[in-house]
C-alpha cells in the first residue's frame, strides 16, 4: 500500500561553498530529510562538479554530528563465532595464500581454478598487523584473528565497544585522532561504511599514512555518489542516509582526497544489490508495507542489479590504497 507523502515545500539553500577538497564551488545537489528519526528538519547538499563529491552545506561540527546519532541507531549484537564456508577456505587457501585452511592436494588445486579470487578478502601476511576503525562489535577483527592477524580496532560506540571487550579484542573507545598506536605499525586498515560519516576526512587518511607500513594496504567501503541509483531516486536514494553521510565520494573525489598523502589507488570496484533499491523504493513512495516484503518489487529490483553492474555505477564503491612511501 503506498501512502502519500507530504513535504513541505522547500526552497533550495542557494548559499554556495568551496568544495572540502578541490575548493571549487558547489553547486545545488538536493535539500534531504532524515527519514531514519526525524523528517522535520532539512539538510542542504552540495555537489562538486570537478571532482564528483556530494557534501553537507554547511559541513557540521562534531557537536552537530553526535546530535545525528539517537541512542537507538545501531543495535548491536553479540558477534557470531567466526566461520569460513567451503568456499571461503578454498579462495582464502589457493588465492589469498591461507594455506593451512585446506589440505592441498592436486585434485583442489585444480577445482581452485574454477573459483574467482575476491579481492574485498584481505591476502595473508605473516605475523601480520590488522586495524579495523569503525570496528562494530568486532566481527571483522574476529574473522581475521581466526586467520593468524594480530588485531586492533577503534570503536566509538559504547554499546558495540563492550561487545569488543567482552571476546578479548584490543579495542579503543574514542576516535582514531586520540587513539595511541605506534606509526609505520599496521600492515593493512580497514575502514567500512565510515569515511562518509566524517567532517574530517583528510585528517583521517593522513592519521592511516602514518600508521601504515611501506606497502600497507587500506581498505575503503563508501557508497558511490554515481551510483545509478542516486540518479534514478536523487534526494530519497537510501545511501544518502542524510544527514549522517556528511560527504558521498566519487572516485574521483576519493583521488582528490587522497593527493596530498602517500596513498594510489591499486584496486576499484563498486556493486549493488536489491537491497538499497529496496530501501530506496520505501523512502520514495513512503510505503506502509515494506517493499521488501512485495514479490513484484523485489522482482524489479533484482533486475535493477544488471545496468548497475553493466555500466559500473553499483551503489557501493570499493577502494584499495597502498602506501607508496
Amino acid at each position: 500500500m503506498i501512502r502519500k507523502m507530504k513535504f513541505q515545500s522547500l526552497k533550495p539553500n542557494k548559499t554556495n561553498s568551496k568544495c572540502p577538497f578541490c575548493k571549487n564551488i558547489g553547486t545545488f545537489d538536493f535539500v534531504g530529510q532524515d527519514f531514519m528519526f526525524d523528517r522535520t528538519k532539512y539538510y542542504n547538499y552540495l555537489k562538486c562538479n570537478l571532482c564528483g563529491i556530494s557534501y553537507q552545506n554547511p559541513i557540521p561540527n562534531l557537536k552537530q554530528i553526535k546530535s545525528y546519532y539517537p541512542n537507538s541507531y545501531e543495535n548491536f549484537e553479540d558477534p557470531k563465532r567466526p566461520k569460513f564456508s567451503l568456499l571461503e577456505r578454498f579462495r582464502l587457501c589457493f588465492h589469498h595464500n591461507y594455506s593451512d585452511l585446506v589440505k592441498n592436494n592436486l585434485f583442489k588445486k585444480f577445482l581452485s581454478l574454477f573459483i574467482l579470487k575476491d579481492k574485498s578478502l584481505i591476502d595473508h601476511v605473516q605475523n601480520g598487523i590488522f586495524l579495523d576503525i569503525g570496528c562494530g562489535n568486532g566481527s571483522r577483527l574476529l574473522k581475521m584473528k581466526k586467520l593468524g592477524w594480530q588485531v586492533f580496532g577503534v570503536e566509538l560506540n559504547t554499546f558495540a565497544y563492550q561487545k569488543c571487550i567482552n571476546n578479548d579484542l584490543n579495542v579503543q573507545n574514542k576516535p582514531l585522532e586520540q587513539s595511541v598506536f605506534k606509526n609505520n605499525y599496521f600492515d593493512v586498515i580497514y575502514m567500512s561504511h565510515l569515511i562518509e560519516h566524517l567532517n574530517n576526512p583528510e585528517e583521517i587518511i593522513n592519521i592511516c599514512s602514518n600508521l601504515l607500513k611501506k606497502g600497507g594496504k587500506l581498505y575503503i567501503n563508501t557508497p558511490n555518489n554515481n551510483a545509478l541509483g542516486k540518479k534514478i531516486f536523487k534526494k530519497y536514494w537510501f545511501a544518502n542516509e542524510v544527514p549522517r553521510h556528511i560527504i558521498l565520494y566519487s572516485k574521483k573525489g576519493i583521488e582528490k582526497l587522497i593527493e596530498n598523502y602517500k596513498f594510489q589507488i591499486i584496486y576499484s570496484s563498486q556493486k549493488t544489490t536489491p537491497k538499497i533499491f529496496l530501501n530506496s523504493l520505501d523512502y520514495f513512495f513512503n510505503l506502509k508495507k515494506p517493499s521488501k516484503r512485495n514479490r513484484l518489487l523485489r522482482f524489479i529490483s533484482k533486475l535493477y542489479v544488471y545496468p548497475a553492474r553493466f555500466l559500473r555505477m553499483g551503489d557501493e564503491s570499493f577502494y584499495i590504497l597502498q602506501k607508496t612511501d
